[in-house]
């Protein structure tokens, strides 16, 4: 059961709409599985990560879904936009892959944002 949302843009004539789509967790064995995807243009890319319950699960597919998103061609070519250009994706990044961050994304790992 998908519990989240969130659409992209990639810049261009037309604009296309990406849609990322994060399920619920659910008990798997011992453990616990959280499905996503990302609907690109022509593909859908579907994954899922493994955790210990439902929070460490959901958790490393929000930070799965950043991953995909920094590594896809379109991100390369600064051609995906969720806000505004350059903002990053407002989505959490695993501690290793934080210098890969832009805009806002960067802005959060960096104590900028914190109140």
């Amino acid at each position: 059961m998908i519990v989240a949302t969130r659409k992209l843009v990639i810049t261009g004539s037309p604009p296309q709409t990406v849609e990322v789509r994060v399920n619920a967790p659910e008990p798997s064995g011992l453990a616990w599985k959280c499905a996503f995807e990302i609907v690109w243009p022509g593909t859908t890319d579907r994954s899922h990560v493994m955790g210990t319950d439902g929070i460490q699960a959901l958790n490393l597919a929000l930070q799965s879904v950043t991953a995909h998103l920094y590594m896809s061609s379109y991100h390369k070519q600064q051609l995906l936009v969720w806000q505004e250009a350059g903002a990053g994706y407002g989505f959490p990044l695993h501690p290793k892959s934080r210098d890969l961050a832009i805009g806002d994304d960067r802005l959060m790992y960096s104590g900028a944002l914190a109140g």
